[in-house]
């Protein structure tokens, strides 16, 4: 029971994160764009990557969110919105 209830646990928190406004790497008409932590140059989006995660309870989640480039600096990341 505890083990089934750790796979709808990581389901929902993959569908969770795939639903969020912080899976968009582009700024939206109207919002601020996104700047790098390092430099705070406006990041530049590098489209979806695979990302892999474990829960707690060792169940994967995967998700595919949107990589962002610093042009300046070179960081990349999978920036929060």
């Amino acid at each position: 029971m505890a083990e089934r209830l750790s796979r709808v646990r990581a389901r929902m928190l993959e569908d969770a994160a795939l639903l969020s406004r912080a899976t968009e790497a582009e700024a939206a008409e109207g919002e601020t764009p996104l700047t790098c932590p390092v430099c705070g140059t406006p990041l530049q989006g590098r489209g979806k990557q695979p990302r892999d995660l474990v829960t707690q309870h060792d169940q994967p989640i995967h998700l595919e969110r949107q990589y962002a480039v610093c042009p300046q600096c070179g960081q990349g990341f999978f920036p929060p919105r």
